[in-house]
Order: structure tokens, then C-alpha cells, then sequence
């Protein structure tokens, strides 16, 4: 059975490793900024989480405080989940990871903001297949907008998700 912890720069190798089997070449990060993105995180900000077997990052998921990115409501605050990778094998693994984001979102008193995020087409029918899994986090799909990412070479779907 895993654990889950929170990520914590020390990680940064393992989230990259994972990383790099998960994303085509487009997506990729170096190394150095994955470890900046999570030493950059104020304690109180930082919303990443791993599943870990035997010591070893087996499925994380990235959230953070940061802006939205609605034009409209460019000053409001929201969770952005960055990035969340779960493979085959630890599919299982993506509740664990989101209650314990529920966990911090409710811990930090911060149930009223939105989440929002941009979703690979895989991630985008895990979520819509599995509406239960946005519920246990005390959310509800508010707003879509897919388009085609032209770095990434492939249609991408940003979603908003709005408190319950």
C-alpha cells in the first residue's frame, strides 16, 4: 500500500523520472525546474502530493495558490492543479492523492476557491468518466474551454472547477 506525503523539493529527481514516462517531449520540464517550482512554494501554498512505495514516487499530483486564469477574474485566487500523474499501475492511487488535497484545501480553510487546470485529452475522460472523483473534492465542473496547443501538438481542454 502506498503513502502519500507531501512533495517537497528532495522529490524533484523522482516527480521528473515519473514525468518523463507520462508526458511526450513538448511537456517535459528540466529537473532544475521542477526542484525550483517546489522550493519556490510558500508552506501554506504548496498543495503537492506523492504516492510513495518502498521510498519510491509511484503517482503525484501538483497544486498551488496562484491566479485565475479567467481574463475576467484575473485577481481572484484559485488552486491550480498543475499536474497530476497516475499510470497504469497506480491508477488506484488517484483518490489517495485527491483526498489528501481535500484534506489540505479544508485543513487551510480554503473550501471557497475554484480550482482550475488544463487537461491532456486522457486526463479530461478520466475526470469526465469519474464524475465521483470531483465530487469527493467538494467541487463541481463549472467551465471548459478546449482548444489546440500548439507547443504541445495536440487538443488540450482547460476546465474550472467551482466549490460544491
Amino acid at each position: 500500500m502506498a503513502t502519500i506525503a507531501p512533495l517537497q523539493p528532495d522529490h524533484a529527481g523522482q516527480i521528473w523520472r515519473l514525468s518523463e514516462q507520462a508526458y511526450p517531449g513538448s511537456f517535459h520540464l528540466t529537473l532544475q525546474d521542477v526542484h525550483d517550482t517546489l522550493a519556490d512554494l510558500a508552506p501554506l501554498e504548496n498543495y503537492c502530493f506523492g504516492a510513495f512505495e518502498d521510498g519510491l514516487l509511484s503517482a503525484y499530483l501538483m497544486c498551488w495558490l496562484d491566479t485565475s486564469q479567467v481574463e475576467e477574474r484575473a485577481d481572484e485566487t484559485v488552486l491550480l492543479l498543475d499536474d497530476i500523474v497516475v499510470t497504469q499501475a497506480s491508477r488506484s492511487q488517484l483518490i489517495a492523492l485527491l483526498r489528501a488535497l481535500r484534506r489540505a484545501i479544508v485543513a487551510r480553510g480554503q473550501t471557497h476557491l475554484a480550482i482550475e487546470g488544463t487537461h491532456r485529452q486522457q486526463a479530461e475522460a478520466l475526470f469526465n468518466t469519474h464524475p465521483r472523483v470531483v465530487q469527493l473534492l467538494g467541487y463541481r465542473q463549472a467551465a471548459t474551454h478546449h482548444y489546440f496547443g500548439e507547443r504541445e501538438q495536440e487538443p488540450l481542454c482547460w476546465a474550472r472547477y467551482e466549490p460544491t
